[in-house]
């Protein structure tokens, strides 16, 4: 039988899988560098298991396509100084924004997810105005990195609304303009760039974990009470949406004071109606306290010592347990984090939620009040635009050849 010639060799090993196995090999050595970096050649082989020649192609392709950089030499070791290699900071440019009911922020970070510039307004009332609004934001953070809008990898904006899956749909945002229509593919287009809308408390979520920093976080739930209500679900490690985006959206659930007058269509009050800023405002009118006090003025009281107003504070902790509990039952989650302008009141609330959780249930969570505070769902916008924007910055230097990129 014949031999094999050099073009069926060819047909049987084909270039294709070559580079494919140079784009896994550079993705793996670029993984490392970010996890273990900075970092010299001879741990980047031991971490990833490559061989050193491998991995000095890998490290040239990823030097010369700019998302690698040397920084410094590593000493006390036998032989020369090894050079120690990290993943270039602004090789990938990502911004978070958190659209509030009455505020706007925003924050540049690198292709690590660090913070490196922030900014904030009072958002505008108008669709057009607020897209111009958030593109300066965005526009002025850019600035302060040396950058322009175009430079930016992604972008993700936290929106009071159900994000549906197409990631275009809004609903349930009372608080945008036009009831958030047009809203999504308007500032897509003024930014052009990649661009994420997420809901707010979702965002919240991934917020408070990466504050805490917890592995084993990994079933939990943030409940946010303030001008809205919401709770973000992490079920098996994974941000939970449901089907149509809108899961968490317990403000709809009917409220657990049949007394309290409800909002037709509906035959009972929803939560949304008696656990909010307003309902903290109507229970305190209800004891013949100032109509015109705020919320938070309400809670001053209490930590004053007003009876009524601690009577105020132990209907709104029922409530929040009352919440606390129905979702528990269901979800069985290990920790219930408090956030948002109501929930950040740990003084005032830790101690009565969690008696009337016992008082109510079976079930018995963790109670704890945020610990990323009022940054939450910025954080979290932060944090998924970076990695977004790490792993499109990771790809594209992953699949670049070395050919090409010697010659860019």
């Amino acid at each position: 039988m014949p031999g094999r010639t050099r073009s069926q060799d060819a047909g049987m090993f084909p270039a294709g899988a070559q580079s494919l196995l140079r784009s896994m090999n550079a993705r793996a050595v670029l993984e490392l560098i970010h996890r273990d970096g900075p970092i010299a050649r001879s741990d980047i082989s031991a971490g990833t298991g490559l061989s050193k020649p491998t991995v000095t192609l890998a490290l040239s392709t990823l030097l010369a396509a700019g998302v690698v950089d040397e920084t410094g030499y590593a000493h006390g070791r036998p032989g020369p100084a090894a050079a120690l290699y990290r993943v270039r900071p602004a090789s990938g440019l990502s911004v978070g924004v958190d659209i509030g009911h009455d505020r706007i922020n925003a924050a540049i970070a690198d292709i690590t997810g660090e913070v490196r510039a922030r900014t904030q307004a009072k958002p505008k009332r108008r669709r057009d105005t607020l897209v111009a609004q958030v593109h300066d934001l965005i526009a002025q953070l850019a600035a302060r990195m040396d950058a322009t809008v175009d430079d930016l990898v992604h972008v993700v904006v936290g929106v009071p609304a159900v994000v549906h899956p197409d990631g275009e749909q809004l609903s349930l945002c009372e608080t945008l303009p036009n009831d958030g229509i047009g809203f999504v593919r308007a500032l897509r287009e003024a930014l052009d760039v990649p661009v994420t809308f997420e809901n707010d408390v979702n965002l919240a979520v991934l917020g408070e974990r990466s504050s805490r920093q917890d592995a084993e976080l990994s079933e939990f739930l943030f409940f946010s009470i303030g001008t809205g209500l919401g709770v973000g679900i992490v079920l098996g490690g994974q941000l939970y949406r449901g089907v149509t985006g809108a899961a968490g959206e317990i403000g709809y659930l009917p409220g657990d004071d049949p007394s309290v007058p409800a909002t037709p269509p509906h035959d009972r009050a929803m939560i949304k109606d008696t656990l909010s800023g307003q309902g903290i405002v109507e229970e305190a009118a209800a004891r013949g306290m100032d109509a015109h006090l705020s919320g938070r003025e309400v809670f001053d009281r209490a930590r004053l010592g007003d009876e009524r107003a601690l009577e105020v504070v132990d209907v709104i902790a029922r409530r929040i347990a009352y919440v606390i509990c129905s979702l528990t039952a269901v979800v069985d989650p290990a920790l219930v984090v408090l956030g948002g302008g109501v929930g950040l009141n740990p003084d005032l609330l830790l101690d009565p939620v969690s008696r009337h959780v016992r008082a109510m249930s079976p079930f018995a969570p963790s109670i704890e009040v945020s610990q990323a505070g009022k940054d939450a769902v910025l954080l979290g916008a932060v944090s998924l635009a970076s990695e977004l924007a790490r792993d499109t910055v990771f790809s594209a230097a992953s699949l670049a050849s070395p050919a090409a990129t010697a010659g860019a």
